[in-house]
């Protein structure tokens, strides 16, 4: 008699957690940029000075690499899947450091 005491768990492959964390890590940086345009929009109809057209340039860079980066590491395997999801930590990192945090 076989039942679900007899089977063997999954084994979790570790790339794809690093893609599924670069996954979330990349979604987060366009919704940051998404924030950003919004801020600039609605402090450019009220008159005010808001983060600036190039902080909103800078985030939509950063989000496009993001993406595209995050698109080659779900498409690939191997050492260049790898270095794809650590490119999306590292930009998302640049991002923040650049704008946020300097």
């Amino acid at each position: 008699m076989t039942g679900a005491l007899d089977e063997r768990p999954r084994r979790v492959r570790l790339g794809a957690v690093l893609r599924g964390l670069s996954g979330s890590v990349a979604a987060t940086v366009v919704l940051l940029a998404v924030l950003v345009i919004g801020a600039q929009i609605f402090a450019a109809t009220e008159s005010w000075a808001g983060p600036g057209w190039i902080a909103v340039g800078g985030h939509l860079l950063a989000a496009a690499v993001a993406v595209l980066l995050q698109s080659y590491a779900d498409r690939r395997t191997g050492a260049g899947a790898w270095c794809a999801g650590i490119g999306v930590f590292v930009v998302a990192a640049l991002a923040l450091w650049l704008w946020w945090w300097s």
